[in-house]
């Protein structure tokens, strides 16, 4: 899929970022990358994928660790979480 040069730019430089904490283990894109739909204007839905003894912290952390992606980013908590156990599984 051909994604618009911002956006791939964006995403190299974000997981470069992500990389380097080993409290992440990986991260899902969804919304209309997926669909196939991604235009100039989409936004990249992203969700990061934590250790769970590292949960409580990096959820208080992710104003500033979003701040230190780039002025494109805005982060914001869903009402779902999914852990890596549920990740593992899905894999096997």
């Amino acid at each position: 899929m051909l994604i618009p040069e911002l956006h791939r730019s964006f995403l190299e430089q974000i997981l470069a970022k992500f990389k380097q904490d080993n409290r992440l283990l990986g991260i899902a894109i969804g919304g209309s990358y997926i669909s196939g739909e991604m235009d100039e204007y989409s936004d990249l839905d992203l969700v990061i994928v934590v250790e769970n003894s590292y949960y409580e912290q990096v959820l208080k952390e992710r104003q500033q660790i979003a701040s230190n992606l780039g002025s494109l980013v805005a982060a914001f908590t869903v009402g779902f979480i999914v852990s890596f156990e549920m990740v593992q599984k899905c894999r096997n």
